[in-house]
């Protein structure tokens, strides 16, 4: 851990005085803020080319496809090799990834499965950040911050919900998609080059012989026998199937039912990135870490009612005001997750815990196709309905293993 000192930014103390931190805390904000550019400028343009909400739900599919094929992966080859270096890797295929798509739009050449590939491949990138950055982030802070150190960074990358489609709304009424991925592509450029200046090395817990599957049998072993852990990986999963698949018919309800511009769709989706800046600054601000627990599971709970409130909001106004509930949600919901999987986990497996999250997270897809399934049958409005009022109904009969959350935590060690 880097050495205990005061800094400052513009005059103002910085609350974690660890430089390491700040440097993975830009990165992330970077990688989410493109993500947001990407999430809100393909879907546009995939629904304006195709008017399908599946094919706008496949885009989130394809992006969260990688997470429950590879997660487990990535976070094994985590746990081997520098992480510094996996990062950088990361970043820099992210910027080829950007300028590919740049160009094939400056040369009239750009189609709907270009998106759907360059999708895919970010969702690699989106796999990696659980076992990689974040778990970066919890090794330079340690345990007693990593609350606060989450509370942060998930105010950070969710608030970029608020500017970044706004941003990317603005750009692709103004100049075109093209200008999405030119900035996009400067924007990973910053980040490769900040990552050069982590100093933060890991050692691998695990020899580098030892086989994957055995390292994956011993996670699993390590999840099942915490009733904490499975609890919130169970809940991870619901919110995932149940939740927050409504990102992708944000654009739809937008475009079809409020019909709104290309800006205000960008507005209304920057909404709920508010409320999770907001959420996680209040978090960080009063929460204490002995209440992660409960704040998890009412957020969860939360998070289905709240989308209900939007799929019924009659006006943009009404609607935007709902996502922004939902952002204060989300935001509990993401620190949550963040925080448990690494104070309840010994600190030898965090890798592979950090992976399991990612595969929970990974199960989108199936939300993802059955969202734009639904959609396209009984209407984007009352599939943003049905689909949490499923997950209630789920939570309910499923309580006994998410229960054990309100009990008091207990951090493991070693």
């Amino acid at each position: 851990m880097a050495p205990e000192r005061e800094l400052r930014l513009l005059g103002m103390r910085l609350p974690i005085p660890v430089p390491d931190f700040w440097r993975l805390w830009l990165v992330g904000l970077i990688f989410f803020l493109g993500r947001w550019f990407d999430t809100l400028a393909m879907s546009v343009y995939v629904y304006q080319q195709t008017h399908s909400a599946f094919l706008v739900s496949l885009l989130m599919v394809l992006r969260f496809l990688p997470m429950s094929l590879f997660g487990m992966i990535i976070a094994d080859i985590a746990d081997r090799i520098e992480r510094r270096s996996l990062l950088l890797c990361i970043n820099l295929s992210l910027l080829g990834v950007a300028l590919t798509l740049a160009l094939l739009e400056h040369a009239g050449m750009l189609a709907v499965w270009h998106l759907m590939v360059a999708s895919f491949l970010g969702g690699i990138s989106t796999a990696a950040d659980n076992p990689v950055r974040r778990l970066m982030i919890g090794e330079v802070v340690g345990g007693a911050r990593i609350g606060a150190a989450m509370s942060i960074d998930v105010g950070a990358s969710n608030g970029t919900r608020t500017f970044g489609p706004f941003i990317a709304g603005a750009l692709l009424a103004a100049w075109g998609i093209g200008s999405v991925f030119m900035v996009d592509a400067a924007m990973y450029a910053l980040a490769t080059f900040v990552t050069l200046f982590i100093r933060c090395r890991n050692e691998g817990h695990s020899p580098k012989d030892e086989p994957i599957l055995r390292r994956l049998a011993e996670g699993w072993a390590i999840c099942r026998a915490s009733p904490k852990l499975m609890g919130t990986l169970l809940l991870t999963i619901y919110f995932n199937i149940f939740v927050y698949p409504y990102v992708s018919i944000v654009p739809v309800i937008g475009a079809g039912i409020l019909h709104l511009d290309a800006a205000q769709i960008g507005i209304l989706a920057s909404m709920d990135g508010l409320g999770s800046l907001l959420g996680a600054l209040l978090i960080g601000a009063v929460v204490k870490q002995a209440q992660v627990q409960r704040l998890y599971v009412a957020c969860v709970a939360a998070g289905h009612v709240t989308i209900i409130l939007f799929a019924l909001a009659a006006s943009a106004y009404l609607s935007g005001a709902a996502l922004l509930a939902v952002g204060i949600a989300t935001a509990g919901f993401s620190v949550g997750q963040n925080t448990l999987i690494f104070i309840l986990t010994p600190e030898h497996a965090r890798a592979r815990m950090m992976g399991l999250l990612t595969v929970s997270i990974g199960v989108g897809p199936a939300g993802f196709l059955l969202f734009g399934t639904l959609a396209d049958i009984i209407g984007p409005a009352q599939a943003t309905i049905v689909m949490p009022l499923a997950g209630i109904a789920t939570m309910f009969v499923t309580r006994r293993y998410w229960l054990p959350l309100f009990s008091k935590v207990t951090p493991v060690a070693g």
